[in-house]
């Protein structure tokens, strides 16, 4: 039988699975699992983000379906960042080894194995994906309520304030998209982040509609 927990905005939880592996749910995230594993492998299905803490089991692979891609692990811990609508989905490796494994094929092809402190990066839109370095104190940040935005585009930033604050974003300028940003967003609300955009780069602007929660960047 597959259980499912579903958090909504502003909730978190953690979910100890079959084998003792401990995951952390984030805001707007679903985690699909069994209630107990069969064995030959430890698979789940996630869509927004989670970090796990994996026990370690030789004979059976822990899975994590992300959507464009498999996260397959022995025993480690790790983030998974995969909303739906994003452009990009993220896995970051904070201890022991993963491979990342292409959905896409029958056989298992392998993307690429990650170690300690490295940082998938992969577009759901071409298929296409690049290796960051990343600082492993960084990686489930969101856990101490804080997101660490390190060389992430204007439109990936983007990205991660729609789930945070739940507002649609209509981005008009196409030659500020591009714009790379390293920042760290505290609780903050959704203006004061804005308002924090504008001084780093002026050349950007925005609107809020709090009616329609809708923001307009130009």
């Amino acid at each position: 039988m597959m259980n499912t927990i579903i958090t909504a905005e502003g909730e978190r939880t953690t979910v100890i699975l079959d084998d003792g592996t401990k995951v952390k749910l984030n805001q707007n995230s679903k985690l699909v699992y069994p209630g107990t594993f069969d064995g030959k492998n430890r698979k789940v299905a996630l869509s927004g983000e989670a970090y796990f803490e994996v026990l370690h089991d030789e004979k059976s692979p822990f899975l994590v379906d992300a959507g464009m891609y498999t996260v397959k692990v022995l025993g480690t811990k790790f983030n998974v960042e995969a909303y739906p609508g994003d452009i990009c989905s993220y896995t970051s490796l904070k201890e022991g080894k993963v491979q990342i494994l292409e959905n896409e094929t029958e056989d298992e092809h392998i993307l690429s194995e990650l170690r300690p402190g490295t940082q998938l990066v992969y577009n759901v839109q071409t298929g296409q994906y690049q290796l960051n370095q990343v600082d492993i104190e960084e990686i489930g940040d969101w856990m101490r309520g804080q997101i660490v935005v390190k060389h992430k585009t204007l439109q990936e930033l983007i990205d991660i304030l729609k789930q945070k604050y739940e507002y649609s974003f209509e981005l008009q300028t196409d030659s500020i998209s591009n714009i790379v940003y390293n920042i760290v967003l505290e609780q903050e609300s959704l203006e004061e982040i804005l308002n924090d955009i504008t001084v780093i780069t002026p050349q950007v602007h925005y609107s809020i509609n709090y009616g329609t929660r809708t923001v307009i960047i130009r």
